[in-house]
């Protein structure tokens, strides 16, 4: 964070015309945690959390194009815009928010940027910093002189570094965006399954070193994995590195001595396990404890500039005694920065401290095809807790809609 940036105390994301995304708006507090049928929404408000990470990025158009599929697989209606929208609380009830919307391009099948907005609200007024209208800018600051512009970039994306002049308040809304930091499932393929051409988990093979430290963050996939594990030995000290051998062993058995990154003459790295006194390289451990090892290096070296925590089923390929250990590594995190997790664990829902204000329950409006979000009831909750271990395991009884609220949380729009 910047000297003059302040810290927010939460914050909200609105998503408008994604897929079954009418309108919803998630709430960024400590843990949330998205459930619901295969369908209702869970992946796309994590993949929303991207784009909007984008957003603050060149090469913005681009990326929804060929990295999410252009307008026939992200808007709703090819007629309407998408919008995606984050609002951050504060302190002193001020709110400093962002948008951008996109649309059809009319000449192909890609999407265009249709506006952008960032504004600032207090108890006294608000002020906009940005207005955009697709080809048009009409407000930078009062004045637009020596601004970068190109159509298919935002505003903000071409122009960090003119940022670093606005407001306080304003360059806090910008670190928040461009700290939103998305991980789903590390890819756990086996080596022996590249033979028939599906690529193997990058985690398991050889990679060339590369400049990596604590403040960077773990990229997608485990891509990069041998790198963060390396930081993560060296960066801090002797008693963090302890710590985190003690949580890994939770995942890959007791005997763990210890992990190591060996770099071969060239600087490539690799990961090899200490099992009782034996060293084995990565591509002979399970599935299960790859993830792990890639879950708790996401959440143990956690970068400066992170804000915003976003997993996708992280508790994936791991032994169901595991979940636990998860939950109360997530809760961990939720003090230091808002963490979104997409789930379809009963076992992680009933490990949760304060299911009630951490489930959001994600419906799927028919013949709509749209996303509402609600709360379950923490007063019917508890009236089941002497029956059940908690909501996952009335969900996998199938009776958790005795415990929900009776109106949505975040209602998809009308």
């Amino acid at each position: 964070m910047t000297r003059d940036a302040e810290r927010p105390l939460g914050a909200t994301i609105t998503i408008q015309g994604l897929r079954t995304l009418a309108e919803v708006s998630v709430p960024l507090r400590g843990l949330t945690v998205l459930v619901g049928e295969n369908g209702a929404g869970k992946s796309t408000i994590i993949e929303a959390m991207e784009i909007l990470r984008k957003a603050g990025e060149p090469g913005f158009v681009n990326s929804l194009d060929t990295l999410h599929g252009g307008r026939r697989r992200l808007l709703r209606d090819p007629e309407n815009p998408m919008r995606i929208a984050l609002d951050v609380q504060l302190k002193d009830d001020r709110t400093v928010g962002y948008e951008v919307s996109v649309e059809s391009d009319p000449t192909g099948l890609g999407v265009l940027i249709e506006s952008e907005r960032m504004t600032s609200m207090h108890a006294r007024g608000g002020s906009e910093f940005l207005t955009r209208s697709r080809e048009r800018i009409e407000r930078w600051h009062g004045e637009k002189h020596g601004l970068q512009w190109h159509p298919a970039n935002t505003v903000i994306g071409l122009n960090r570094s003119k940022c670093t002049g606005l407001a306080p308040a304003v360059r806090t809304l910008l670190e928040t965006i461009s700290g939103i930091e998305v991980h789903v499932c590390c890819r756990t393929a086996p080596l022996w399954t590249s033979a028939g051409g599906v690529p193997s988990s990058p985690a398991r093979e050889i990679e060339s070193l590369r400049g990596f430290s604590e403040h960077d963050r773990v990229p997608l996939h485990g891509a990069g994995l041998p790198s963060a594990v390396h930081a993560l030995r060296n960066a801090r000290v002797a008693a963090h590195w302890r710590e985190t051998l003690e949580l890994l062993r939770l995942g890959l058995g007791h005997d763990l001595d210890d992990v190591l990154v060996p770099a071969s003459s060239t600087g490539a790295l690799s990961i090899e396990f200490v099992f009782g006194g034996r060293t084995v390289p990565a591509s002979t451990i399970s599935d299960g404890q790859l993830a792990f090892l890639h879950m708790v290096t996401v959440l143990r070296l956690a970068p400066v500039s992170r804000r915003v925590l976003v997993l996708d089923e992280p508790e994936l390929h791991m032994h169901p005694g595991l979940i636990g250990r998860l939950v109360s590594m997530l809760e961990a995190a939720a003090e230091d920065c808002p963490v979104l997790v997409a789930t379809q664990s009963d076992r992680l829902l009933d490990a949760l401290s304060r299911p009630a204000d951490q489930i959001l329950v994600c419906d799927l409006v028919l013949p709509e095809r749209r996303t509402i979000l609600r709360r379950i009831d923490a007063d019917e909750l508890s009236k089941w807790m002497t029956t059940y271990a908690g909501y996952g395991s009335m969900r996998a009884a199938g009776i958790e809609a005795v415990v929900s609220d009776v109106g949505p949380a975040h209602a998809a729009g009308d």
